[in-house]
């Protein structure tokens, strides 16, 4: 199961992501991206109970936030931007990201979403 820690990460890179398809400011997208990245560092992945996906959720997590660090450099100076390729491109790697801090699938997340903490 997730830890708390965890599930406010999901919480705030759900949230982000959903600023993030409506948003087309690069100073926005730039700070949300930033503080989903900040956030997620210092907080380990969440490790499954019925199998030892360690090794697998440290390599996901790390490589999720390095696609984050590439597509916010993207953002940040690239003279042209393309909206509709960034609201995809950032959106999809924060779910590659969200799926190293929970133990579960889509429906997972979902549950996360609704609860309260």
């Amino acid at each position: 199961m997730e830890t708390r820690k965890q599930k406010l990460l999901i919480k705030k890179i759900v949230d982000a992501r959903n600023k993030i398809l409506i948003s087309k400011d690069r100073e926005t997208v730039t700070e949300l991206v930033n503080g989903v990245i900040e956030t997620a560092l210092p907080i380990p992945p969440a490790y499954s109970s019925r199998f030892d996906n360690r090794s697998f959720k440290d390599f996901s997590k790390v490589s999720a936030i390095k696609l984050l660090s590439l597509e916010l450099a993207e953002v940040q100076y690239a003279a042209n931007l393309d909206w509709e390729i960034i609201q995809f491109q950032i959106p999809a790697s924060m779910y590659l990201l969200i799926m190293t801090f929970i133990d579960g699938g889509e429906g997972r997340i979902k549950e996360i979403i609704d609860e309260t903490l």
